[in-house]
């Protein structure tokens, strides 16, 4: 099969063709679904790049831009295959239970910026109210709506498009009832830009702040375990449900840790993304599987090109 030929197969195959003005995260989500669609046939960076309307060149320089790796390793990590590779990389190297003498909520593990710090609310503490400030911003990984409390964050949830961000507001009324919620995109840009660098996904320098990032939630006794667990899977890496549970000495609680991880309150940070079956299908958090599939890939990605586990930005790799 010619190359022409190849592409125009992808182009007809694809149920909605990226448009010219897509994000990057946009074209990236496209490249692991049309990748799924055509793993019998592998058509190779020719069919790929048509189906995101772009040139080869073009394409080889949006994945060296967005991840830092050629299309094809990227969309190896992202398929089923890369992630059982990364189960079986992963388990040597899972050491979740918590350290003799270890407090509570002190764990933290390597981000796209600075370590994060888990804080459990009390319910005298949440229910006293306070203030909690959002905003809607651009990021690698799409839009994404910041709530903080007190200058620590509280919610972090992707969306695409502006009912999934009004849901995401509303989120924030119903789960602070206590508290006055208004925007403030000010103080979540700043928040945004030591998380990722910057909002967007060109022209920036990566923030660089060795402190640590306060992170507070609320939830039961269990969510709260499950989820300091979750901060201590490196980057790169993932482990499953059950290695989840065995890792909180609850080994027989696998769904009600799926349940745990689905409910997680703020995404990417307290990592619920390093988290899936031990198929290597992803879960199903709140935020989609297509987008934790492209965490995924690009922690891999860039694991594997810093050759030590320590990650930086994603604005971080070269334009090319």
């Amino acid at each position: 099969m010619t190359a022409v030929a190849t592409a125009t197969e992808a182009i007809t195959s694809v149920e909605q063709p990226v448009s010219e003005d897509a994000s990057d995260y946009e074209r990236i989500a496209a490249a692991i679904r049309w990748s799924d669609e055509h793993v019998r046939q592998r058509p190779g960076l020719t069919g790929l790049a048509a189906a995101l309307s772009l040139t080869p060149l073009q394409c080889q320089r949006l994945f060296a831009r967005w991840v830092g790796a050629s299309p094809l390793r990227t969309l190896a990590h992202a398929s089923l295959a890369g992630a059982g590779r990364l189960l079986a990389e992963s388990r040597p190297i899972l050491a979740m239970g918590r350290e003799p003498g270890q407090a509570p909520g002190s764990e933290s593990a390597p981000l796209l910026g600075p370590p994060v710090t888990l804080r459990a609310l009390s319910v005298d503490e949440w229910r006293e109210g306070g203030e909690v400030r959002w905003g809607r911003h651009p990021t690698p990984f799409g839009d994404a709506v910041l709530g903080l409390l007190e200058g620590a964050v509280c919610a972090l949830s992707f969306v695409d498009d502006d009912p999934a961000a009004d849901r995401a507001v509303q989120a924030l009324d119903t789960g602070w009832p206590g508290a006055l919620v208004r925007r403030d995109t000010g103080a979540t840009g700043a928040l945004v830009r030591r998380i990722f660098g910057s909002a967007s996904e060109e022209d920036a320098e990566p923030a660089r702040s060795g402190s640590a990032l306060a992170v507070v939630a609320r939830g039961t006794e269990f969510q709260l375990r499950v989820w300091e667990a979750l901060l201590r899977i490196p980057a790169g890496h993932a482990v499953t449900y059950q290695e989840v549970a065995a890792g909180i000495d609850r080994p027989r609680a696998v769904r009600a840790v799926g349940a745990a991880v689905a409910r997680n309150p703020v995404a990417l940070l307290i990592p619920c993304h390093r988290v899936i079956r031990s198929t290597g299908s992803e879960g199903a958090p709140p935020w989609g599987t297509p987008r934790k599939r492209v965490m995924l890939a690009w922690e891999v990605a860039r694991r594997e090109d810093t050759g030590d586990g320590e990650l930086s930005s994603p604005l971080d790799a070269e334009a090319g």
